[in-house]
């Protein structure tokens, strides 16, 4: 037998919509930020090799950038997921 309805509380969430969520990031969920020891000195970028032939090389002697190593890192690498 049916249970008669009662009054449901309305619940204290804000009511987003999904078209503002989007125009705030269209491109997805920002990923989190990789932050070294030595703060404020370097930017950290992760580079998909497999993109294009020759992207690695064109960063490492053309632009001067350097690989970062894990003791670099401030925290682990399993907290980035790297």
């Amino acid at each position: 037998m049916p249970r008669k309805k009662t009054e449901q509380t309305k619940s204290a969430l804000p009511k987003v919509s999904v078209i503002e969520r989007r125009l705030a990031n269209p491109h997805g969920t920002p990923s989190i930020p990789i932050t070294l020891k030595t703060a404020g000195e370097y930017v950290v970028r992760i580079v998909n090799a497999d993109m294009r032939a020759g992207r690695l090389h064109e960063m490492t002697h053309t632009k001067g950038w350097t690989f970062v190593e894990p003791e670099e890192i401030d925290g682990t690498a399993d907290e980035y997921g790297l």
